[in-house]
């Protein structure tokens, strides 16, 4: 039963990323790269120093990234 209600919320999710590149494809952002990379470097330095001195966990990213290869090659 529980693998139905993820199966259901995951199908969802993948509906509204797909409603979002659609609208993404007649919406180009004006956003110079530049300016991306400078507001990043920004926000970097706004975090405390703890937390920017403290070691990345990415499993959870990369769980992330297994499920998704999987499901990509069945759409």
């Amino acid at each position: 039963m529980k693998y139905k209600n993820q199966k259901k919320h995951f199908d969802a999710h993948l509906s509204a990323l797909k409603r979002f590149n659609k609208w993404e494809e007649s919406h180009p952002s004006k956003f110079l790269k530049e300016k991306a990379l400078e507001s990043i470097g920004s926000l970097y330095e706004w975090l405390p120093k703890e937390a920017r001195q403290r070691s990345l966990d990415v499993s959870g990213i990369q769980s992330m990234r297994r499920s998704l290869a999987k499901l990509s090659n069945r759409i």
